[in-house]
């Protein structure tokens, strides 16, 4: 697997300050999944952050689109209940 992965990057609190870019791709732990995204959308928050007008606190750079589903494509050891080729969907609002 690639040590680099492209990603949606909001850089600035300025309008329209996003870029498509190769980002480092996480480590995982061992309770952990990395997901190879297939499908996103674009959520409320992101088009505040694409007109810079984020009413909360933003640690810039930022990567965008946090709704998505995918295949899990690697689980960490302790991980239980998926495996590596399983579809999953992101819920951001449990985290």
């Amino acid at each position: 697997m690639s040590s680099a992965m492209p990603a949606l990057v909001n850089y600035a609190a300025a309008p329209h300050s996003v870029e498509l870019r190769e980002v480092a791709r996480p480590e995982i732990g061992p309770r952990d999944v990395l997901i190879q995204v297939r499908a996103v959308s674009v959520c409320g928050s992101d088009l505040h952050q694409w007109l810079g007008g984020a009413s909360w606190k933003v640690n810039y750079p930022v990567v965008l689109g946090h709704e998505f589903g995918g295949v899990i494509a690697q689980a960490g050891p302790e991980v239980k209940g998926f495996s590596e080729g399983d579809r999953v969907v992101s819920e951001t609002a449990a985290v």
